[in-house]
């Protein structure tokens, strides 16, 4: 059995996984922006991305001392899309 590692190198988070529907990106101001990738023409798309959600740096870091002091995964974002 052969087994194929895909990588992207385009500076996303989840550089292996190929079947994510979502990407995120460290912005430049130390935040995430995240984009909600579905095939273009899926939902009247023209493009292969579109900006879903954007956090900034000080909500990243509040989430993550709440996991941290409650032992819970947090939810980052949400969007209209249900993602």
């Amino acid at each position: 059995m052969v087994s194929l590692l895909i990588q992207f190198c385009d500076d996303r988070i989840e550089i292996f996984d190929s079947a994510t529907p979502l990407v995120s990106y460290c912005n430049i101001f130390g935040g995430l922006d995240i984009f909600d990738v579905n095939e273009i023409g899926v939902d009247d798309r023209t493009t292969e991305g579109l900006l879903t959600m954007r956090v900034t740096q000080a909500e990243a870091r509040e989430i993550v001392q709440l996991a941290i002091s409650t032992g819970q995964n947090q939810l980052i974002a949400s969007d209209a899309f249900g993602n």
